[in-house]
């Protein structure tokens, strides 16, 4: 049971994911000299059942829908303290953030009990812990943004589970076998008796550029509606990853083993509903060295301001890619197209279609600022699957609240 519990509160932080603070206002609202304050966000997402199902006392499950797999993303985040100070050609500011991620795929033939060889699932996440300087400058007509960052990574989870389900002349054979990792930077075996830290932190930057084309060339001048800027975005380029040794190991089998079960012969059908039940997993502990590295992104996107270049109106596109090593399959496309509307310097009213982290997100966001005030509220409807968010199967909520003169 210790075990148990201790893998529930690890998994539970796991499953969770923070996008930190960022301080780019492209939306229009006045800059203040100095300004500090705190974030946080919740998301649920899944691809089967929506929030209206899963509130019903009885839940109908359609199996022809689970052939699709199982897609889950459940997120707790925070960022308890930023401090930025910006001046009309340059700025700097501290952050310390929560980015912890966490996911769960099932593969649609092992919900189904369809045949298959060796099909994989993934389940993992990591939670990191990062202190970062961030810093923007002029020079000439170009924006430099700059931001290294210092991060330490809390846990890690490494999956490998399989499912079978071959037919043959003997008889039907069918297993799940999983072998999950679960690093830590403490030792987890005498946890909290014996608490020491033994995970090392890593080192990667972010850096951006910005240029108001439109305005340089002279577009902007002849055809107001045309004030555009461009601007390129490389986040988390690693330099020096962070380390874990430590970790528990849970592995374990359900249904046969090697060579795999077989109905038709021994004890048949009902040995082989038996040997469901007996899969008890075994925990074992170890060391060994991992290298970790957080997802790396790199975008590209376009402010455009057609309502002659006013703040009013504010449209950007984004495009590019990332790249993580959490995912069975790392690189994916990452895009949108966000809007924003400010109404007298005070009210700003942001929607975005986009895909982030592997999910289509609609996002529509609120910010009332006054000067020594800021509160930052948005929500959104996401899922795997474009044509499945307007079902309500994932949400998002985040909440800022910034302080400044």
């Amino acid at each position: 049971m210790k075990k148990l519990f201790l893998l529930l509160i690890i998994c539970l932080s796991l499953l969770s994911n923070l996008h930190a603070n960022n301080n780019d206002n492209i939306f229009g609202l006045p800059e203040r000299a100095l300004e500090f304050g705190f974030n946080f966000n919740l998301l649920f997402s899944n691809n089967y059942l929506t929030i209206a199902e899963v509130l019903k006392r009885t839940i109908v499950i359609n199996l022809d829908d689970l052939k699709k797999g199982l897609k889950v993303n459940i997120g707790a985040g925070f960022t308890p303290f930023y401090f930025y100070q910006n001046k009309t050609t340059w700025g700097w500011g501290v952050s310390v953030d929560i980015d912890a991620q966490g996911f769960l795929g099932l593969s649609g033939n092992m919900l189904t009990l369809s045949e298959a060889n060796k099909d994989k699932s993934e389940v993992g996440g990591a939670v990191f812990v990062s202190a970062a300087i961030d810093s923007f400058s002029y020079i000439n007509s170009f924006k430099f943004k700059f931001k290294p960052a210092a991060f330490f990574t809390a846990a890690f989870i490494k999956p490998d589970i399989s499912y079978t389900f071959l037919n043959s002349e003997d008889g039907t054979r069918v297993n799940i076998v999983y072998d999950l990792h679960v690093y830590s930077a403490f030792p987890m075996n005498d946890f909290p008796n014996n608490f020491v830290i033994t995970g090392s932190p890593g080192l990667d930057i972010s850096m951006g550029l910005e240029y108001h084309l439109s305005k340089e060339i002279g577009l902007s001048e002849i055809l107001p509606f045309l004030d555009f800027s461009l601007g390129i975005d490389l986040i988390n380029i690693p330099i020096i990853p962070s380390s874990l040794t430590d970790y528990m190991r849970m592995e374990g089998m359900i249904g046969s083993n090697d060579p795999f079960y077989v109905i038709g012969n021994t004890g048949g059908l009902g040995d082989f509903v038996t040997s469901l039940g007996n899969s008890n997993p075994v925990y074992s502990y170890g060391k060994k060295r991992i290298e970790l590295r957080r997802p790396f992104k790199a975008l590209v996107w376009a402010v455009w301001k057609p309502f002659f270049g006013t703040n009013f109106i504010v449209v950007k596109p984004v495009l590019g890619f990332s790249y993580s090593t959490l995912h069975i399959e790392p690189l994916s496309f990452e895009g949108g197209l966000n809007v924003g509307v400010n109404l007298l310097n005070m009210l700003v009213f942001r929607a975005g279609i986009n895909y982030v982290d592997r999910l289509w997100i609609n996002s529509l966001d609120f910010t009332f600022s006054l000067k020594l005030f800021q509160l930052d509220v948005g929500v959104d409807l996401r899922s795997t699957e474009f044509i499945e968010i307007w079902k309500t199967s994932g949400v998002g909520l985040r909440v800022g609240v910034r302080f400044g003169w």
